[in-house]
């Protein structure tokens, strides 16, 4: 089941970049590398203003690394407690 949800999420989120409306400055030349994928990243904010599809691929992008963040400080904080 966990293998199913990854590969969703993995082709929900590819379907989404591939056909966002990237600035040409976001857009990855050549082969992707580590900073072609950070440059994506900081670009992000402009697809706010693409409409639903914009948004939908922000949120996406976003949904994993924000759900880490609060995993790890939730974490931090639950041990600090504990304590």
């Amino acid at each position: 089941m966990i293998v199913v949800a990854t590969i969703v999420y993995i082709g929900v989120e590819t379907w989404l970049m591939l056909t966002a409306d990237w600035p040409a400055q976001c857009l990855p030349g050549g082969h992707p590398n580590i900073v072609d994928f950070g440059r994506m990243y900081l670009c992000s904010p402009s697809l706010l203003h693409d409409g639903i599809q914009g948004v939908a691929t922000f949120v996406w992008m976003w949904l994993l690394p924000a759900g880490i963040a609060g995993f790890v400080t939730f974490a931090r904080l639950r041990r600090s407690r504990d304590q």
